[in-house]
């Protein structure tokens, strides 16, 4: 083994012959990595490369020979490892590439020295090995700050967003934007619901999260509302509400709208949540809004009954039955007061029933129907 010493000595010999071909270096590992398609799918330039890869050893080579390195070459690692987080390259191919780093000044080292100087190279592999790892090191961390600030960034792009479609009235382009920020189908429907309590909001992400249903959320006005795509699991929003909101005191919008019609669905949701009413709808929820809440959602609360009617032959028919019955209660009256059989009465009822999903056992629901229709 040769003195400590003179290794140290011939190890810096070598290592100042290989600063002075860091070109060389440079143009071997741009060979080595096929130009940027081995680990980076051609995202970065040439002249990126050729820049990124000539710095890389100047800055490992100033730090093997403990010279003083420039403010611009401190700063390089971090700032190569955010560009690359720019440029969506994977962290597990930027760190795999940069390790070539010690593979092509181990192959430069070589070709470099005498046979007498592979017990030099033995005893020092570690620190060009620990320099390169350092290196890789300080390139990893400025790639994972970046993205955690481009995290940031999203995260505040999208609840902007979300708060625009959620206040009143967006315009078509500030939809527009908002489905680009947010990743969305600007023609697609969606379905808007809301809860109040901190805890609930973990639980109706972890259950769509189960459905595979991506949702965004967004806090405003004391509810946090959801975001989601119209599913066929959740034909309507008792579906959904059943599903998501089981136990879960928050509330669904009566149906699914276009992304520049959230707003609506917003205000609906908002007010029922605030009911504090386990899984609930508008349908089921109604009778205990305001009167000034009732003309705001009215639309929506009409839509239940008219919307199953509409493509119906016998919709005005039907209409004026449940009217009818709607007042009084009774099939007997209202088959009198229509000069007709109390079975055909029932038979109307029934079919008001399956269309629309409403039954009209109870007060509260014949009341609904009676304020819904009376407009007709």
């Amino acid at each position: 083994m040769p003195d400590p010493e003179e290794a140290d000595g011939r190890w810096q010999v070598l290592l100042e012959r290989l600063a002075g071909i860091d070109d060389e270096l440079a143009a071997e590992y741009l060979e080595r990595i096929d130009g940027g398609a081995r680990y980076y799918d051609g995202v970065p330039d040439e002249h990126d490369l050729k820049d990124a890869a000539r710095n890389a050893f100047r800055y490992l080579l100033g730090c093997l020979l403990a010279r003083p390195l420039s403010a611009e070459l401190m700063a390089f690692p971090a700032q190569v490892g955010a560009l690359r987080a720019r440029q969506g390259i994977a962290l597990e191919n930027l760190s795999a590439a940069v390790r070539n780093d010690f593979l092509v000044a181990w192959s430069a080292l070589l070709r470099l020295a005498d046979d007498s100087d592979m017990a030099v190279l033995a005893m020092h592999v570690g620190q060009l090995w620990t320099v390169v790892d350092d290196f890789a090191g300080a390139i990893q961390r400025g790639y994972l700050d970046e993205r955690l600030q481009m995290a940031r960034t999203d995260a505040i792009e999208q609840q902007r967003s979300l708060s625009d479609l959620f206040s009143e009235g967006p315009s078509p382009t500030v939809a527009r934007r908002a489905a680009e920020v947010l990743g969305l189908d600007e023609t697609a429907s969606y379905w808007v619901m809301g809860v109040t309590a901190d805890d609930a909001i973990s639980t109706v992400t972890r259950r769509l999260a189960g459905f595979g249903v991506m949702a965004f959320d967004h806090t405003s006005k004391g509810v946090t509302l959801f975001l989601l795509s119209a599913h066929t699991r959740w034909p309507d929003d008792e579906a959904l509400a059943a599903d998501v909101l089981a136990g879960v005191p928050g509330a669904v919008a009566p149906r699914t709208v276009l992304l520049q019609n959230a707003f609506q669905s917003a205000t609906t949701v908002r007010m029922l949540a605030q009911l504090e009413v386990e899984a609930t709808t508008l349908r089921r929820s109604w009778s205990q809004l305001s009167i000034a809440q009732l003309c705001t959602v009215f639309d929506d609360l009409r839509s239940y009954v008219e919307a199953p009617l509409a493509a119906m032959n016998d919709r005005d028919l039907l209409v004026e039955t449940m009217l009818v019955f709607a007042d009084s209660g009774s099939v007997s009256a209202t088959a009198a007061k229509l000069y007709c059989h109390r079975n055909t009465v029932l038979n109307r009822i029934r079919k008001f029933e399956d269309a629309t999903g409403i039954s009209l056992r109870t007060p509260r629901a014949q009341a609904m129907v009676q304020l819904c229709l009376l407009r007709s």
